[in-house]
């Protein structure tokens, strides 16, 4: 190989180094970036969580009290099963229910619930 050749693929090759370089500083900064928003997200995942678990802690107490917290009209639903929930797990209890008839006693159930709902 003669010498213009040569230097013609040596500074090819140094280019391609030099780029390679820079995408694999760009890359590694992207990873680092992307451990950080995954932090980040775990983080705010933990906080969901949270927020999910006060806010049933809110929902029994707003109907132990009787507080429309979120202005619907689901709390006195929620008031009449928290109320009786000993009745109706009793009256469950003591009701045959065939085998493969579980999508019936789910429709039989939301009935309950709407005319409750309406009801109310």
């Amino acid at each position: 190989m003669d010498s213009v050749n040569l230097k013609k693929k040596f500074n090819h090759v140094m280019t391609m180094q030099r780029n390679l370089k820079e995408h694999l500083a760009l890359f590694q900064e992207g990873s680092e970036e992307l451990i950080k928003y995954y932090h980040i997200k775990c983080s705010i995942i933990q906080q969901l969580e949270a927020c999910k678990e006060l806010l049933v802690g809110i929902y029994e107490i707003a109907i132990r009290t009787g507080t429309d917290v979120d202005n619907s009209r689901l709390l006195k639903v929620y008031q009449f099963f928290y109320r009786n929930a000993s009745d109706i797990q009793h009256h469950l209890q003591h009701i045959d229910i065939p085998r493969g008839s579980a999508a019936i006693w789910g429709i039989v159930i939301l009935i309950a619930i709407v005319y409750l709902w309406a009801t109310v």
